[in-house]
């Protein structure tokens, strides 16, 4: 993978997929259906599936791409903790990091 697109997937696509689902998409969720199942909320998990399906959509029904869900799933729990984006964004940029930069090398 060249450095420029190694670049996009670690240092700008998180922040710009974070502010749309974790930021606009997810609060907004939250406001029309706030049920929870301890600490899985409603608006998280419709989030997550969405985020899923975006992924899908873009780089098609490949097992790694469906397996973005889980990780989306943790990156919607710490937006919801902590109240905003800075951690959710760091912990994507980590997770495109590593996954990334393993399979560069």
């Amino acid at each position: 993978m060249a450095p420029s697109a190694l670049l996009l997937w670690i240092a700008v696509f998180p922040p710009l997929e974070e502010y749309v689902f974790r930021g606009m998409l997810q609060p907004l969720i939250q406001r029309h259906w706030p049920r929870r199942w301890r600490a899985l909320s409603a608006a998280n998990l419709l989030t997550s599936g969405l985020f899923t399906l975006a992924h899908v959509a873009t780089k098609g029904p490949h097992l790694f791409t469906l397996g973005v869900f889980f990780p989306s799933l943790v990156f919607g729990y710490f937006r919801e903790r902590h109240h905003q984006l800075a951690s959710p964004i760091a912990l994507h940029m980590a997770y495109n990091g590593a996954f990334f930069g393993a399979a560069a090398l």
